[in-house]
């Protein structure tokens, strides 16, 4: 299921990337769609994980509120839509450096990756509350994007980690050695397409 989850959070972090230049109907019903990837992804952990079984619970309640906030509401704003992405994002950022495992590996790159959440929600916050100068729905795009590369990213090494087929240093470093170089690629290829 990881790979699956975590394919479908990659191609919906890149199809957002390439078209964040569309209007915000567009913008709206691919991030819905990522929203509920992800609260697909904390419900089927919340019913089958050992443990945390309320967190994975909770987060999966946020990204479905999420996901019903920006789907519903038709005259959402580049700044309401920022807020609510920034908040769930650091929310799931702390949760997620507070989650149990038992090898440290993965401890340690569920909290490198949650610092990482924490800032991308940080930097919409800092959007939305910088005002219709810096905020643009393109820049809320490619952030919200990132973290959806980053958790897509996280999925797939993860998986493939639990074969024993990924290098201890790459399960801490590779969604984040990902995401960026990603980001940019895709980012420049819609610039060119434009």
């Amino acid at each position: 299921m990881n790979i699956r989850l975590g394919v479908v959070d990659v191609l919906t972090g890149v199809l957002l990337i390439a078209l964040s230049a569309d209007p915000m109907s567009t913008i709206r019903v691919i991030i819905a769609i990522s929203l509920l990837v992800s609260a697909f992804s904390e419900w089927y952990t919340a019913v089958f994980a050992v443990r945390r079984r309320t967190l994975h619970g909770l987060l999966g309640f946020a990204w479905t509120a999420a996901a019903v906030l920006v789907a519903a509401w038709p005259g959402i704003t580049v700044g309401v839509l920022a807020t609510v992405l920034g908040v769930v994002m650091v929310g799931e950022g702390v949760l997620r450096m507070y989650r149990d495992r038992d090898d440290p590996d993965d401890r340690t790159a569920l909290r490198v990756n949650g610092v990482a959440t924490v800032l991308a929600g940080l930097a919409l916050l800092a959007l939305a509350v910088a005002g219709a100068a810096a905020l643009t729905l393109t820049a809320v795009a490619v952030v919200y994007a990132a973290r959806t590369v980053l958790a897509g990213a996280e999925r797939l090494v993860a998986r493939l980690s639990a074969g024993g087929r990924v290098a201890r240093w790459a399960r801490i470093a590779g969604p984040l050695a990902v995401t960026p170089p990603l980001v940019l690629a895709v980012l420049l290829v819609a610039v060119l397409v434009r």
